[in-house]
């Protein structure tokens, strides 16, 4: 039972990471590999250099796992200012509408198709309730001209 949970909670974690990555923020993602790449090449060019200081060794960072390394890096310093940003938030009436249809799905109370219904409904509800743009009859050229 313990692993099960454990093997749930692992996939939920590299899931999450997943769409953080490449859902919410492809563009810093690929900065960062692009970054890495770039870093590498300057360690590169200044191999010789290193090799020289006795005190900084370098030298597990210029086979494959080193290039590896750096485009995981320039991927964490490129998205991490993005784990600290302020995430928006529901309008807290569907957050509530939200929570009590998993209560009651996990209660039994609810089938899964009465609670697809049910989402389906709060969906179409937050439509109904958006800012509708109030366009003047002419804006669109649709008024004819009264002569």
């Amino acid at each position: 039972m313990g692993e099960e949970k454990f093997k749930e909670k692992f996939t939920s974690l590299v899931h999450k990471c997943i769409d953080f990555l490449f859902i919410k923020n492809p563009r810093n993602t690929s900065m960062g590999v692009l970054f890495g790449i770039i870093f590498r090449k300057i360690l590169n060019i200044f191999q010789l250099y290193f090799n020289d200081i006795t005190y900084i060794d370098l030298s597990s960072i210029y086979g494959a796992e080193g290039f590896i390394v750096c485009i995981i890096f320039g991927v964490f310093i490129f998205n991490f200012p993005a784990l600290f940003s302020k995430v928006e938030k529901l309008d807290p009436r569907i957050e509530a509408v939200i929570i009590e249809v998993e209560r009651a799905k996990d209660e039994g109370n609810l089938t899964p198709q009465e609670a697809k219904a049910l989402y389906e409904r709060l969906i179409l509800k937050v439509i109904e309730d958006l800012p509708t743009l109030k366009l003047a009859q002419g804006s669109l050229g649709t008024e004819k001209e009264h002569s």
